[in-house]
């Protein structure tokens, strides 16, 4: 799916991989990949899990398994994105980023979104006009 000025989307792409020392092949489907060829901005693929509400296990589960199974496959950088909607639990000990391009360059890649308004990677340049949370399916 093409998204605007450089970005194009891939929703819920299937890798298989398999582990050191393992013969069983396994599947990952992280929520979606965010290719970024605009040359004013990191090129590379942001994989996003998306999340109602925010749970830690998110970004262990990108850092530890999506993103270095996306960069092995697709041969490319790749930055970590959690984007979730409903506030954090109180023991959490951060403030989540409300700008996205500032969540994609942070340190702790955890983006809230509010729920208003589109999705801009930069003040001016959107990268979705619609509600991420839509279109995602629910997992039982």
């Amino acid at each position: 799916m093409s998204l605007t000025n450089g970005f194009n989307l891939d929703h819920n792409p299937c890798f298989q991989y398999q582990l050191a020392h393992d013969p069983l092949l396994r599947w990952c489907v992280p929520d979606a990949l965010i290719h970024i060829n605009a040359p004013q901005n990191f090129q590379g693929i942001i994989v996003t899990e998306v999340k109602l509400t925010y749970t830690p296990e998110a970004l262990q589960k990108l850092l530890n398994l999506y993103c270095p199974v996306v960069s092995i496959a697709l041969g490319v950088p790749v930055r970590p994105l959690v984007i979730f909607k409903h506030a954090l639990r109180p023991n959490v000990e951060f403030k989540p980023c409300l700008d996205l391009y500032e969540a994609v360059h942070s340190s702790i890649p955890i983006f809230q979104w509010l729920g208003r308004g589109p999705l801009t990677y930069k003040e001016d340049i959107p990268l979705a006009t619609s509600n991420p949370l839509h279109n995602i399916p629910r997992r039982s």
